[in-house]
């Protein structure tokens, strides 16, 4: 894979996923409406409860990677080695803290 040669390519090469990723949750979740809007008023509650619960993880999520991308991109940076890895090795830690805490209460 070639690399962006401009600013702005290189932004898009990263908006680009990252735009996807929103898009097929929102597709998904419209997809989830429409497959229960025979059910009734109840089901199409329910399953917009469920939608706006995946919504609020996916922007906690959004909001911590978001984060630690600026947390490691200073310290690669600065070169300061020690700090990306404690940098990463946190937000894996917490990452899949918050995740399970977030499946525990959408299994509930």
């Amino acid at each position: 894979m070639k690399a962006p040669t401009s600013p702005v390519r290189e932004v898009a090469w990263i908006t680009i996923p990252v735009s996807t990723e929103a898009v097929v949750l929102l597709l998904l979740n419209f997809v989830n409406q429409i497959i229960v809007g025979a059910l009734g008023a109840v089901a199409i509650a329910a399953v917009r409860f469920a939608n706006s619960l995946s919504f609020i993880v996916l922007i906690t999520v959004s909001a911590m990677r978001i984060s630690v991308t600026i947390l490691v991109a200073r310290a690669a940076g600065a070169v300061r080695k020690h700090d990306m890895a404690t940098t990463i090795s946190s937000a894996v830690i917490v990452g899949g803290a918050v995740s399970g805490l977030f499946a525990l209460v959408l299994a509930i």
